[in-house]
Order: structure tokens, then sequence, then C-alpha cells
């Protein structure tokens, strides 16, 4: 995401994660979309020039640790 886009399709073909592995981080982004903030499509997440500054937060999305663990050890504003 350093260049404001992933496509998460293609980093699951390259680690042999299963098809769709990503649903729920995009589920997670959908208010961000709503917002203007990110697309999402086809797998791809792209952040917007207004979404930009909150990357952190499109990013822990996919962040498997995070969602399991009430510690935080560092916090996007």
């Amino acid at each position: 995401m350093c260049d404001g886009h992933v496509d998460a399709r293609a980093i699951g073909q390259k680690h042999n994660a299963p098809d769709g592995w990503w649903h729920d981080a995009f589920d997670t982004l959908e208010e961000l979309r709503a917002d203007g903030l990110l697309d999402l499509s086809s797998g791809t997440v792209r952040m917007s020039a207004k979404g930009r500054p909150l990357v952190r937060i499109a990013a822990s999305a996919f962040d498997a640790y995070l969602q399991d663990s009430s510690a935080r050890h560092s916090v996007s504003v």
C-alpha cells in the first residue's frame, strides 16, 4: 500500500492463499469506500487522494493479528 494501492488477489496467488481471502478485509473497508476514501474492485484496494493520509487504517483491515488483539502498539488518528 506504499503506492496507494494493493492487489489482494495477486498477493493471495503469490502466497497460495485461498481465493477470496480478502473478503473480510473488504467488508471492513466498506465504510471508507462509502466515504470516497478508497475504491474496492476485483480484489484491489486503491486509495483516493482524499483517503491517502488514512492508508494505515485501510491496511489494518488486512492485519489478522490486530483483529484478534486488544493490545495496540501504535494507533492511527
